[in-house]
C-alpha cells in the first residue's frame, strides 16, 4: 500500500443538530488492523480512545458509551470490508 500509495485510513465527521447540544461529547479513537490478504483473517493489534464529556453526570453510564461505541465503530468497519 505503501508503494503504490494506497490511503488505508477511513475518517468520519458529525455535527449535531443544534438541539441536542444539550449534552455533549468529544472524542477521538484509532485503531491498528492487521489483514491477512490470503484468508481475511482481522487481527485489532491496538486501540486508543479519548473521550472528554465534561463533568460527567454518571461514570458508569460515560464507561459504557465509550465500550459500546468503540465496539459498534470498530465492528461496523471491519463489516464494511468483509461483507458476509
Amino acid at each position: 500500500a505503501n508503494y503504490k500509495s494506497v490511503n488505508l485510513s477511513a475518517s468520519t465527521y458529525f455535527v449535531p443538530e443544534f438541539t441536542s447540544m444539550q449534552y455533549l461529547n468529544y472524542g477521538a479513537a484509532v485503531s491498528e488492523v492487521e489483514v491477512n490478504l490470503l484468508t481475511g483473517e482481522t487481527r485489532i493489534l491496538r486501540a486508543d480512545i479519548i473521550y472528554d464529556c465534561g463533568q460527567s453526570m454518571n461514570p458508569a453510564v460515560d464507561l459504557g458509551q465509550v465500550g459500546l461505541s468503540t465496539h459498534n465503530s470498530l465492528m461496523r468497519r471491519l463489516r464494511s470490508f468483509h461483507p458476509s
